[in-house]
């Protein structure tokens, strides 16, 4: 069985991309676990996923995205050493292909299974190799990547489900580092990974044009998650997460040119 995770934010189901994807043929079950703040699009979301006998976990807000995994995972079932979950973004185009090739590593036994994730300026930024401050996108220079330094991003991640036996997403995390800090875990275990040959485009919100200050508030949090994954990931530290914000505010003051991203990177 290949479950298939799916966290909304503002959005119906009935749009969601994989409701129109050709996954005839495939053993799968799809949970819908909803972080709307907006009171009606959850109603919409619940009459629809009732009537078409859709899995659906009202969260009746933004929990987070950490929160709405694990209520996901505690959805799945206890025996599960075969089967696998996927996580997948409502607004990504999945093609046959993708699922065909994923289904191949499931096939051969993987454990993780990733593909590569190019954003809207052609860069992969996923998988990669993990960096101190940043990572590095190693696979736009090579197609060698260091499993032993593997990391990368949930979307459109594929994982064995005994993976979650003895793990599941920390909850101080409220939306930024949580794919970092999994794969921080991961990487201390004896794993196998399969980078399948597979671009999904995404389009990542901080590499467009950002205006003023329209980022701002998003960047707070980005802030507070850098911050708290220095103190709970066992391969980083403090020193390092309060650099990367001070860089991050930085880069944010130059490409909105406002000197608040500056003040809310150093207060």
């Amino acid at each position: 069985m290949l479950y298939i995770g799916i966290v909304l934010y503002n959005s119906l189901i009935e749009h969601s991309k994989i409701l129109n994807a050709e996954i005839d043929g495939i053993n799968c079950s799809i949970i819908f676990s909803d972080n709307s703040n907006i009171e009606t699009i959850r109603a919409k979301n619940n009459r629809y996923a009732k009537a078409n006998k859709i899995q659906y976990i009202n969260n009746k807000g933004n929990i987070g995205l950490s929160k709405a995994y694990n209520s996901i995972l505690q959805q799945l079932p206890k025996e599960k050493q075969e089967d696998y979950l996927i996580w997948l973004d409502d607004d990504t185009e999945i093609s046959p292909a993708f699922f065909k090739k994923v289904m191949k590593g499931i096939d051969q036994a993987y454990d993780i299974i990733l593909p590569k994730i190019v954003g809207q300026n052609g860069i992969i930024y996923s998988p990669n190799e993990r960096g101190a401050i940043r990572n590095k996108l190693v696979l736009n220079q090579t197609d060698q990547l260091d499993f032993d330094k593997i990391n990368g991003i949930n979307s459109c991640l594929t994982m064995r489900l005994s993976i979650f036996d003895s793990f599941e997403y920390d909850e101080a995390l409220f939306l930024d580092q949580v794919d970092q800090l999994f794969f921080d875990t991961m990487r201390k275990q004896t794993l196998n990974y399969l980078i399948i040959d597979h671009v999904i485009k995404q389009n990542f919100s901080q590499r467009n044009v950002i205006r003023k200050h329209e980022y701002l508030s998003r960047f707070s949090i980005r802030k507070k998650d850098v911050l708290q994954y220095g103190r709970i990931s066992p391969n980083s530290n403090i020193l390092f997460s309060k650099i990367k914000v001070l860089l991050l505010g930085i880069q944010l003051t130059v490409k909105a040119q406002s000197v608040k991203y500056l003040f809310e990177a150093i207060k």
